[in-house]
């Protein structure tokens, strides 16, 4: 996994939550994840990602640790510091869990 795989991975999902494509956004995940909620992230007006730190566990699994600012509608904006845990599918790279 290159530096622009990881890019192109959270670039995709912050597109889908400004499309609120419930589709495009689950792409980026293998199904439904649990503190990932598919329904929350897309009731944000905009999500901003900005990607800290990526450690390589294995040739199948990353750790990313980003920062996401959410604009919530009428709620102004907040932000979060999360660990995505990334495994490479048959479809390409996914998050399977979220912390």
């Amino acid at each position: 996994m290159t530096d622009s795989d990881v890019q192109e991975l959270f670039r995709t999902r912050a597109q889908a939550v400004r499309r609120r494509d419930i589709d495009l956004f689950l792409s980026t995940q293998i199904g439904e994840l649990e503190f990932a909620s598919s329904d929350g992230y897309l009731s944000l007006s905009d999500m901003q990602l900005d990607i800290l730190y990526v450690h390589e566990e294995s040739d199948i699994e990353r750790v990313a640790l980003v920062k996401e600012t959410y604009t919530r509608p009428e709620r102004g904006d907040r932000s979060s510091f999360l660990l995505y845990f990334l495994t490479n599918t048959t479809q390409g790279w996914r998050i399977y869990r979220v912390r």
